[in-house]
């Protein structure tokens, strides 16, 4: 079951996102329900989210009184790293403001029901088994999907995060407001993924060789392994190979 929380404090808009989610449910045919709570209180949202009453995907208005949009996602972020939030405004002035706390979407009201569906489609999408997940990328320009399976390493630089891709390109986010580890704690939660160095956490299905001191990945990247991380680091890479077998053999 995938839920959904909807916060808006004008009553006829949050009908109408409600009764959107539930002809999308509906419509959808596959097993994964989907259970939808409104609320029409941003103070009320707080406080459950708060209070560990969480939900997978928030779908929430910005302009709402005592907590307005974006600081209810920055408390939803504070609990919730890896949870989906999808703003819906009459105003593009706060689009920035959203990507700071790492928007899912951000789409302007009125709501575009075609376009709407295509955003629950993907945001669904994002809770598959392990081999399927996603990684959402936050920038100005917007959010940017990227799956685990093409994540060679991901690499802290100046309060940014850059992704390195199997295919050799990279992704970079804007200005971080969070934690390395906070951010990228969906990604380590994958028991490929180790994080070797304060700066970098690798995929170990992409590691090459193991030296003394560092990973040698597959794109010819030398990751470093720092001294008080080296021994928890091998151990967990040594598990992982006699689970899954060796990389070079996949």
């Amino acid at each position: 079951m995938i839920k959904i929380a909807v916060c808006d404090d004008v009553q006829e808009e949050l009908s109408e996102v409600e009764a959107c989610l539930k002809e999308f449910a509906a419509g959808r045919n596959d097993d994964r329900k989907l259970l939808i709570k409104p609320y029409d209180s941003s103070l009320n949202l707080e406080k459950d989210v708060r209070e560990g009453r969480l939900y997978d995907i928030y779908i929430l208005d910005i302009l709402m009184p005592r907590i307005d949009g974006l600081k209810l996602g920055e408390a939803i972020r504070k609990k919730q790293p890896e949870a989906v939030i999808i703003y819906l405004s009459s105003s593009d002035d706060f689009f920035s403001q959203a990507f700071d706390v790492y928007a899912f979407q951000y789409q302007l009201k009125p709501l575009k029901k075609d376009k709407f569906f295509e955003i629950m489609e993907r945001a669904v999408s994002s809770f598959m088994g392990p081999e399927k997940r996603w990684f959402f990328l936050s920038s100005k320009r917007g959010s940017v999907r990227v799956p685990f399976d093409h994540i060679v390493y991901a690499e802290l630089s100046s309060r940014t995060l850059i992704l390195h891709l199997e295919d050799g390109n990279t992704l970079q986010s804007g200005y971080l407001r969070q934690s390395f580890e906070t951010l990228m704690a969906p990604v380590l939660k994958d028991c490929r993924f180790v994080q070797p160095h304060k700066s970098f956490i690798i995929n170990l299905d992409y590691v090459q060789r193991l030296d003394s001191a560092f990973f040698e990945m597959s794109d010819g990247s030398r990751i470093p392994i720092s001294r008080k991380r080296s021994a928890e680091t091998k151990k967990t890479y040594m598990d992982f190979i006699f689970r899954a077998g060796s990389p070079s053999d996949k």
